[in-house]
C-alpha cells in the first residue's frame, strides 16, 4: 500500500514539473504576455507597499508587536500570495469553465487525480516572482530588526508553518469553487472567499477577540500567515502550535469528501 502512494506522488509529481515546463516554453514564445502580467502585478505591489509604509512610519505597536515584527506578518502575507497567485489562482478562475462547458471531460480520461489535474495544471510565475523578492524582504528586515536567531529550528519551523498555510488556502479557497457543480455562477462567493485572504496583511491580534477565535476554529484564515511569524516570535503556546497541524489534515480530509461529493453532480457534456 505505501510503495503503490509513494509510486502516485512521484508520478504526479514528475507531472507537475512537466506543467511548469509547458508553462516555461509558452512564456518564451509569448515573451510581451509575460512581461505585461508582469508588470501589471509590480503596480499592484506597489500600491500594497504604499500601505506597508505609511503603518510602519505611524510607529504603533499591536498587541505588543512593534512595527518590526510587523513587517513579518506582511512578508509572509506576500509570500503566501506569491505561492496561491502562481499555483492556483489560474486554476481555480477557470474553474467553473471547466465544469460548465463539459471540459472536465477531458481531465476525466487520464490516468492521474482528477482534482490534482482540474485545480492543478495551470502554473503562473508573473505574480511569483514580485511578491514572493518582497515578502522574503520584509520577513528579512524584521527578522533582523527583531534579533530573532538565524537557527534551523527557527528557519525550519518558519517553512513549515508556511507550507501549512498554504494547504489551509488551498483548502478554503477550493471550497466554493466547488459550487460550480450546483450552481452555473460562483464569482460572488469566490470575490469573497478571496478578500477574507486581505484579513491577513495584519497580525490578527488588530481585531476583536471573537474575530481571532472565528477565524482560528471555525474558518481558519488566520492560520495562513499569522502562526509562521508568530512562531519564530515565540508568541505560540503549544496548543495552538498542535491546533495548526492538525488544522491542514482535517481540511484536506474535508475537502476531498466534498470533491468526491460534488463530483457526482458532474453532467458530462456528452450526457
Amino acid at each position: 500500500m505505501l510503495r503503490i502512494m509513494i509510486k502516485e506522488l512521484h508520478k504526479h509529481i514528475l507531472l507537475y514539473f512537466l506543467f511548469i515546463r509547458r508553462y516555461i516554453i509558452s512564456q518564451m514564445e509569448y515573451r510581451g504576455n509575460f512581461f505585461s502580467f508582469l508588470i501589471l502585478e509590480i503596480l499592484i505591489l506597489i500600491s500594497k507597499l504604499l500601505y506597508v509604509v505609511v503603518i510602519y512610519r505611524t510607529g504603533v505597536d499591536i498587541d505588543g508587536l512593534p512595527p518590526d515584527a510587523i513587517l513579518m506578518f506582511t512578508g509572509t502575507f506576500f509570500i503566501i500570495s506569491a505561492i496561491y497567485g502562481s499555483l492556483f489562482l489560474h486554476n481555480f478562475y477557470t474553474f467553473q469553465g471547466l465544469v460548465s462547458d463539459g471540459e472536465l471531460d477531458l481531465y476525466m480520461t487520464k490516468p492521474v487525480s482528477l482534482q490534482f489535474m482540474a485545480t492543478m495544471s495551470k502554473v503562473d510565475f508573473a505574480a511569483f516572482i514580485p511578491n514572493m523578492t518582497a515578502g522574503i524582504i520584509l520577513v528579512m528586515k524584521g527578522w533582523k530588526a527583531m534579533n530573532i536567531p538565524i537557527e534551523w529550528f527557527n528557519i525550519l519551523g518558519y517553512i513549515g508553518f508556511i507550507f501549512i498555510g498554504v494547504i489551509i488556502m488551498y483548502c478554503i479557497l477550493l471550497f466554493p469553487q466547488l459550487l460550480a457543480f450546483w450552481t452555473t455562477k460562483t464569482r460572488a462567493i469566490n470575490e469573497i472567499t478571496s478578500a477574507l485572504s486581505n484579513f491577513n496583511v495584519m497580525p490578527m491580534m488588530i481585531y476583536k477577540k471573537w474575530m481571532q477565535r472565528l477565524g482560528t476554529f471555525v474558518v481558519p484564515i488566520f492560520l495562513i500567515t499569522n502562526f509562521a511569524p508568530l512562531f519564530v516570535l515565540d508568541r505560540l503556546n503549544h496548543f495552538y502550535i498542535w491546533w495548526c497541524i492538525f488544522v491542514p489534515i482535517l481540511s484536506l480530509l474535508l475537502i476531498r469528501i466534498f470533491w468526491n461529493l460534488a463530483i457526482k453532480k458532474y453532467n458530462s457534456a456528452s450526457s
